[in-house]
């Protein structure tokens, strides 16, 4: 029974540690995938810093100046306590 419960606890050791390597192993691997994405991104994307300004054609950058909704109605208008 002993040798049995011993027998786990080494197969368990065995898995944790296993599982410990291949974590590290893939987190070191996503590292490196991370900084060659980001090594080729500053080639690419601009940056606030690069002070670039674009605008779009079909951005609309003066809000015409319309009467209130409340002036456009008939009604009667007051103030309210």
């Amino acid at each position: 029974m002993k040798t049995n419960i011993v027998a786990i606890q080494k197969k368990s050791f065995a898995l944790i540690v296993g599982l410990a390597i291949l974590i590290a192993n893939l987190s070191q691997s996503g590292v490196n995938i991370a900084s060659t994405q980001r090594s080729q991104e500053r080639m690419v994307r601009e940056r606030a810093m690069d002070r670039i300004v674009h605008i779009e054609e079909g951005i609309i950058r003066d809000i015409p100046q319309v009467p209130r909704l409340c002036d456009g109605m008939a009604i009667q208008k007051r103030k309210v306590d």
